[in-house]
């Protein structure tokens, strides 16, 4: 387990990455919830995160195929 204390200045999912960054080997299956939803996470954690899709998602695979690969599978359960 790893955390940072940060002020309200810095940005979480920059914050995010530093963490994931510095402990990247030690990860098996890290979870998050929507709010690191995002393509940056997604693709330093080289598809291993389990983390939940915002409701207005896209499927397409604007920098992330992992997380579009979700997306797409997501939308065809649905």
């Amino acid at each position: 387990m790893t955390f940072s204390i940060t002020d309200e200045h810095v940005q979480y999912l920059r914050e995010a990455l530093n963490l994931v960054n510095r402990i990247r080997e030690k990860i098996s299956k890290p979870y998050g919830d929507k709010a690191y939803d995002s393509k940056s996470i997604y693709n330093a954690l080289c598809g291993k995160a389990i983390i939940p899709l915002r409701k207005n998602h896209s499927t397409l695979s604007r920098g992330s195929n992992y997380r579009a690969r979700i997306a797409r599978e997501m939308r065809r359960k649905s």
